[in-house]
This record gives C-alpha cells, sequence and structure tokens, in this order.
C-alpha cells in the first residue's frame, strides 16, 4: 500500500519522499521530491508507471510517514527549545497557504505562487523555497520547520582541526595540545574512569597523573618515566574537561556517593511498593533494626547491656503493622521466625509477656497469613529454612538485594516512625551518626530503660501508626469514592471484608510446628529425652509407652523446639510426623525453666569450661600421686633386697605368724594410747623430782599446740616399747 509521505529508495540508491497523489484532468500523478539534492523541487511522475516502478522493486519503501526530524527534543537547553518553537511558528506563517496549494507542486504555477508570497511577506524568493524545501523533506509537518539549534557550534570533523581551539594563551611558552583523533580521547576516557571507579576516593589530580603516566610519558637516562613537555600532552585542564564531556550527572553522583547509596538516596523512585497489593494480605514486608536506644539491665539499672533488635510485618497496601518482636539476639532466622509467631500467637499471652496492654482493637489482623512475604536476602529469612514458608504455609518469598532499601520502602518508612518517640521521649537515644561525637550525651548516664519498657514505647509507637491518618497515602479509587482516610485500622476492615474468604488463617500450634527449628538427634531414654546435657519428660496424664523400647537400647527421634525457651519440646511421632507429644522439662533441671536456648547455651558452656578445667586439675593431682606412689614402691623394693644381701642363705628365719602376732599387738596398744583430738589435755608439769625417763616432759604452756604434746607423748612410749 502507497500513503503519501511514503519515502523510497531507487535500485540507484537515490532517495526520494512520496508527496502527493494527484488526478488532473483524468491524469494521475505522484509528486516525489529528492531527499538528497538540497536544490530539489517536486518531480511529477505518472501513477501508474510509479506504481509499477514499486512492483517491480526499482522503487521500494523504506519509511512510513511519521515525521523524521524532532528537532525539539535533541536541543540541550529551554532556550534553544524556544527559539526553534519561534522560528517554526514564523516559517509557518511564510508558507501555510502555499503548503494547502497544490498549485505549487507544478512547475508552470510554482514561480509565479512563490514570487507572490515573497512579495506579501517582505521576504526573499529563496526564503519561500527554503521554508518549503524543508516541509517536503520533513514528512509535510509543522515540526520539520523547526530550528536546527543542535548543531550549531561544532565543527564536523575534529580531526581535520589543526589550531587549538579557544583563546591564545596569556604565558608564551604555553605550547597547545590538539588531540590526534577520537580514539585518542576513547583511551584517556577509559584510563581515568578505570581508576575513578577503582577507588572513589582518588582526587582528579591523581587521575590526571595516571593519565599523563599511561599515555605521555617516556623513560629517561636513569630509566625513570618522565612526563613530556606541554605541547606533547594535553593539560590538566583538557583532560577534566574530556572527562566532563563523557560522564553525565548520573556517573559523577555514582562515583562520588557509589552505587548502592545513589540507587537509595538519589535515584529517582518511579515504583510503588503496592503496585501488585490489591488488597490486605497480599504482600508482608518485614525486616529488622537495632533499636538506636541503649537497654539497661532489669535487676541494675546502672549495668547498660547494649541495643535491641526490632522486627517490624507491615501489610503493604494498608500499612498496617500486623506483627512486633523485640529480643537482645542478633537478626537470624530463629529471631525472624520468632517475628513471623507473633502474627498467630496469642496476643493476650504475648502483652502479658512484655507487661502490655491488651486491647482486641489492636490486633484486628489476628492469625491472618501473608501470601507473599517481601525480606532482605541477609541473614534472616534466607537458606533452607525459609523453605519452610513456601512448603508448608504456601507463601511466596520476595528476596530483596542487600542495600536495595527503596524496593522495601514501607517497612523502611516505619521504622523512621517507631525511632521518633524513642528520640524524643526516652533516655540514652543514640543514632549510629552520633556515636562518637563529643557533644553526644553518655548514653551510660542517660540510659534508663529496660528491655520490657522500650517494648511499651515501641507498642504504643505501633498502636499510633495503625490508627493515625496517612496524609502521604494515595488510596484506591474504591475507597477514595468512599470518602474513606488513610487509616490502616479502617482500611484492613473496609479491605478485609471484601476480601472475605481469599484471606489465609492458621493456628498458632501450626505455625509453630512448621517453622521452629527441628533436629533429629533427640535421643529417646528410659526417663525421658535427652538432649543438649537436657531431659524432658511426658507431661502429667500422657502416653508414654513409646518410651518402653528405650529400656532395651536408646534411639533417634525427631523434635521441635523454641530457641525463646527451653521448657518445652514437640516431638513427632515416627510413623505418622504430623502427630506429635508435648514434653516438659525434667524437674532436676528446674533452675533452667524460662531460659532462652541462648542463655542455656551460655550457661552450659561455662559449665563445661569448669567440667574441662576441673578435669585437667585431678589428672595433674593423680599424676603426682601416682610419682610418689612408684617411688614409694622403688624405695620398699631396694629396702628389701638391702636385706636380702645382708642376710645369709642359710640363716634362720623369723617366723611369719610370730612377726605377725607382734606387729598387730604393737598395733593395738597404739590405737589405745592414742587418744582423739577432743579428748586430749595439756598435760602438767611433775613435781616428782625423779623423773620416768632422763628426758623431762616439756611444760604444756610451751607447747605450740595440742598436737605437739601429743607426738612427744608417743615418742616417750616408742622409747619404752
Amino acid at each position: 500500500m502507497i500513503s503519501e509521505g511514503d519515502i523510497f529508495r531507487t535500485s540507484a540508491g537515490a532517495t526520494y519522499r512520496l508527496l502527493k497523489i494527484t488526478n488532473r484532468r483524468g491524469r494521475a500523478e505522484a509528486h516525489v521530491f529528492s531527499m538528497e539534492n538540497p536544490k530539489a523541487l517536486p518531480q511529477a511522475w505518472p501513477y501508474e508507471e510509479f506504481k509499477q516502478a514499486t512492483r517491480d522493486k526499482e522503487y521500494t519503501r523504506i519509511v512510513g510517514r511519521s515525521p523524521t526530524v524532532l528537532h525539539l527534543m535533541r536541543s540541550a537547553s529551554l532556550a534553544d527549545r524556544t527559539a526553534s518553537e519561534k522560528l517554526k511558528d514564523w516559517r509557518w506563517a511564510l508558507i501555510r497557504h502555499l503548503a494547502n496549494d497544490e498549485r505549487v507542486l507544478y512547475r508552470q504555477y510554482r514561480g509565479q505562487l512563490v514570487e507572490d508570497w515573497a512579495l506579501l511577506a517582505g521576504v526573499s524568493e529563496q526564503t519561500i523555497l527554503t521554508c518549503l524545501r524543508l516541509y517536503w523533506s520533513g514528512g509535510m509537518t509543522r515540526d520539520a520547520l523547526l530550528g536546527k539549534y543542535f548543531l550549531s557550534g561544532k565543527p564536523k570533523n575534529l580531526s581535520a582541526v589543526q589550531a587549538p581551539r579557544g583563546r591564545k594563551p596569556r604565558n608564551e611558552r604555553y605550547v597547545a595540545y590538539v588531540y590526534k583523533d577520537e580514539s585518542e580521547k576513547r583511551r584517556i576516557v577509559n584510563t581515568a574512569l578505570r581508576y575513578m571507579r577503582k577507588k572513589r576516593t582518588n582526587t582528579r589530580r591523581f587521575v590526571y597523573r595516571r593519565v599523563v603516566a599511561a599515555h605521555y610519558s617516556v623513560l629517561n637516562e636513569e630509566g625513570k618515566k618522565v612526563q613530556r613537555p606541554l605541547g606533547e600532552r594535553p593539560t590538566r585542564a583538557q583532560v577534566l574537561y574530556l572527562l566532563d564531556q563523557h560522564m553525565n550527572l548520573e556517573a559523577k553522583l555514582r562515583k562520588k556517593l557509589g552505587d548502592d547509596n545513589y540507587e537509595n538516596d538519589v535515584a529517582p523512585k518511579t515504583k510503588s511498593a503496592r503496585a501488585n497489593a490489591h488488597g490486605v494480605g497480599m504482600y508482608y514486608e518485614m525486616d529488622s533494626t537495632i533499636v538506636d536506644c541503649w537497654i539497661c539491665a532489669d535487676d541494675d539499672p546502672l549495668t547498660v547491656i547494649g541495643k535491641a533488635t526490632l522486627y517490624l510485618i507491615i501489610d503493604v497496601f494498608s500499612r498496617l503493622i500486623v506483627g512486633f518482636h523485640l529480643s537482645l539476639d542478633k537478626p537470624s532466622w530463629s529471631t525472624a521466625m520468632e517475628a513471623l509467631i507473633t502474627l498467630v500467637e496469642d496476643k493476650k499471652q504475648l502483652c502479658a509477656r512484655w507487661d502490655l496492654p491488651y486491647d482486641p482493637q489492636d490486633w484486628i489482623a489476628h492469625q491472618v497469613w501473608p501470601s507473599n512475604l517481601r525480606v532482605d536476602r541477609g541473614t534472616d529469612v534466607i537458606g533452607y529454612d525459609s523453605d519452610a514458608l513456601v512448603r508448608n504455609l504456601g507463601t511466596n518469598v520476595i528476596n530483596v538485594p542487600r542495600r536495595k532499601a527503596p524496593r522495601k520502602g514501607t517497612i523502611e518508612c516505619s521504622f523512621k516512625l517507631i525511632h521518633v518517640p524513642l528520640k524524643d521521649h526516652v533516655g540514652g537515644y543514640t543514632p549510629p551518626a552520633e556515636i562518637g561525637r563529643r557533644q553526644t550525651d553518655n548514653h551510660k548516664r542517660t540510659a534508663a530503660r529496660t528491655l520490657k519498657s522500650v517494648a511499651r514505647e515501641i507498642f504504643e509507637a505501633v498502636r499510633l501508626n495503625n490508627i493515625r491518618v496517612h496524609a502521604g497515602i494515595r488510596l484506591p479509587k474504591r475507597l477514595i469514592l468512599k470518602r474513606e482516610f488513610a487509616i490502616p485500622t479502617r482500611i484492613w476492615e473496609i479491605d478485609s471484608e471484601e476480601r472475605m474468604g481469599l484471606l489465609t488463617r492458621y493456628e498458632e500450634d501450626y505455625v509453630r510446628l512448621k517453622l521452629l527449628p527441628s533436629n533429629d538427634q533427640f535421643t529417646v531414654t528410659p526417663s525421658g529425652v535427652y538432649f543438649k546435657h537436657l531431659l524432658w519428660v511426658p507431661e502429667p496424664g500422657a502416653q508414654n509407652g513409646w518410651l518402653l523400647p528405650a529400656t532395651q537400647h536408646t534411639y533417634k527421634v525427631t523434635a521441635t523446639y523454641d530457641r525463646r525457651l527451653v521448657d518445652f519440646i514437640y516431638v513427632h511421632d515416627k510413623k505418622d510426623p504430623s502427630k506429635w507429644t508435648t514434653m516438659s522439662l525434667a524437674p532436676k533441671f528446674s533452675e533452667y525453666l524460662g531460659m532462652s536456648w541462648a542463655e542455656f547455651e551460655a550457661v552450659d558452656e561455662v559449665q563445661l569450661t569448669l567440667s574441662a578445667l576441673a578435669e585437667e586439675h585431678n589428672l595433674t593431682r593423680e599424676i603426682q600421686s601416682d610419682e610418689e606412689a612408684i617411688e614409694r614402691e622403688r624405695k620398699a623394693q631396694h629396702a628389701k633386697r638391702m636385706a636380702s644381701r645382708s642376710t645369709p642363705s642359710s640363716g634362720k628365719r623369723l617366723d611369719p605368724k610370730a612377726v605377725r602376732a607382734k606387729q598387730a599387738k604393737q598395733a593395738r596398744v597404739r590405737t589405745k594410747v592414742m587418744p582423739s583430738s577432743a579428748s586430749v589435755q595439756p598435760l602438767a608439769p611433775s613435781r616428782n623430782r625423779r623423773a620416768i625417763v632422763s628426758n623431762p616432759l616439756p611444760n604444756s604452756a610451751s607447747m605450740a599446740s595440742r598436737n605437739q604434746a601429743l607426738q612427744h607423748l608417743l615418742d616417750l612410749r616408742k622409747h619404752h616399747d
């Protein structure tokens, strides 16, 4: 199909535009215009011949009717665009009547028409023809008359310019440098960008030195690299100007800030988090942050124990915070799991655990499970453990790349709202930007909140977020027509009624079994289930027949446990894993009740360390005792050998029975003589000058102790015997 305005290329390579098809006096003609000839004028061609030429591929259509020149979009500045529009309007005023007159296409009429309109407009005939040629070559649209200001001020062939551009330098010794070709410029730019991207702190002066060293240096007589003189190398201003021409504003900001900071802080935000969220419960966002508030110990307000980790879960559509979790643990899958369990956990018990006021209206999204969960691709919800969300609970996990906060902007904004009341009302608030500054308050002096106290402030901030009007949120049309305000609780109530039957709800026990960590290394013993130095026993009244096989031999079972408490475990049935038995911590381990697994593992680690140290201590003492016993045995054997050598082999040996009886008698006498330590009394000095033996009994007052007197008495007895 042939249309007016089409462009055709002949077999010889010439290009023509079809201006119009006329029917004059029963003769159809095709008027064409040469695109290459600057002095071209319309030519008439019999339409049938022209059509036959297109069939024979002598004329091949290459472009449609759309305008080929859009100078306005290519103009660099607003001033150029304004001037171009004014020039277009002026040119169109000159030729608008001629453009709509078919006679101007015919040679016999065109000259007179151009002459008349030139006289009427007060311009030359050449000006009228120039405007007509622009109109015809540009597709017969008004935009074809725009000014080509973007072509101004630039030589057609820079390589042909041999003289330096710009004003003459003031320093006569300075010799200007002219780039040889475009490839030289590309080499300079590539080298400079390589050093700029390698390290963001590299200065532009350093980059210029590396460019000179790489491309404009020679070796001197000493073999060292020196730069070429001025005139044989570009100046620093030339290189920096070249870089500015090849680096737009985005490239400069990326180099200065880094790609991640640019994407988060500077780059235009063209997408919305609610783009795919058409109702409540469709998209939840979950993330963690460090609360910028120092925490004091519960039993000692003077001891600062650090900062807490806060998990928030928010519904993208309504901006309703549906769950939060506060702990002293670092972000991990286990703490993220605990945050997810708060979605279905009994809110009354949850509030009681944190000493929070309970109102069912504060938890209108209780037990609603999301269809999609958007999280960070970090250590929180990623890996094999997160597969439980997809496999068991039907939730699609969307992992946002790390350091891409704008892709989950809903939860990031919520973190800011939570920190505002803490900053205003809580002592010990120290954001990361203030750490290390001298004027910052000493957090150890101002911190006074415990973990439960901070949890209360966060809960109030969450409740305020859910009931306040979010003025910056644009609601869907159906809610705007209902004249509803952007209140998260109100949006949730309205939309949940419309989506009744589409929301997914789960019971707490089911979610716990699907999300809590499991381990198949729990050992069944006759007394209970043993794992990591702890023992659990069945609850009173529970069936415990499955413990009987352990009396013959122990075996392993799979159990699910809550990292927050060591009090309970859930042992799965081997035949039917969907069934489980709840077991409680054994009474002999009651001192660990209420502890988390992290706390117990810390205590158990200390116990294991002490046990290892005690074993080392005992081993050292046992080795020393062994050495002493061996030495005594060696001495006894030596004495026996010496006695056997001094006694002749033919001598008469003592009767063993008689010797045994004598030694037994001596032992009985010593036992009878030696009193207990409680009955020993100091001996009084004797008034009889006739002593039993030559050695007098020492005065009791001169004895150091009662044991010395007793020892002296034994010595006297031995002498008497």
